[in-house]
């Protein structure tokens, strides 16, 4: 997990450990502090999880699944070092590998900045920016994310494109 802003572009918060052996977020610990370098967080963790599996491949390891979920304002506003095409070609790129891109927005674009970038419509979902409305968005997330897991573990087709196959609850107003 990373945050991102102005002052740090991939601030990373969490790697490679267990959920359950994450601490809850706080004020202290996850802190807007200016701009939203969206491009660039984008790209910069795309290109950290790469190296991270091919380290895995070769101890010979198998990859992991990988989740990757943005959560913004929408105000994409400090990118320096990644453009939208060259993002859009990455996710692209890890789509065809496998991974899961789930997009979540604050802001009124929030599906048409999701397109643009690569992300699926079923996998996008847009959302209050109020305690009502992120805590509707991560229900939805949640149930989300145990809908896949279980379909994986029976073995049964998972379709990440639609990822909120299970509802949207932010958009359900």
């Amino acid at each position: 997990m990373i945050q991102f802003d102005s002052q740090d572009p991939a601030n990373v918060m969490y790697a490679g450990i267990p959920i359950a052996e994450m601490t809850k977020l706080d004020r202290t610990s996850y802190q807007p502090r200016g701009g939203t370098p969206l491009l660039d967080a984008t790209g910069l963790l795309i290109g950290r999880i790469r190296v991270e599996q091919a380290a895995r491949v070769a101890t010979g390891l198998q990859t992991e699944d990988v989740m990757f979920v943005t959560i913004t304002d929408g105000q994409e506003n400090e990118s320096r070092e990644y453009n939208l095409a060259r993002v859009t070609q990455l996710i692209e790129q890890c789509k065809a590998e496998g991974w899961t891109f789930v997009y979540l927005s604050a802001a009124i674009t929030a599906y048409a900045d999701a397109a643009a970038m690569g992300y699926d419509h079923g996998s996008t979902q847009q959302f209050q920016a109020n305690t009502d409305g992120s805590g509707k968005a991560f229900a939805s997330m949640s149930r989300g994310m145990s809908n896949m897991r279980d379909k994986k573990r029976a073995m049964e087709s998972y379709d990440s494109a639609l990822f909120f196959e299970t509802g949207k609850d932010a958009e359900d107003e």
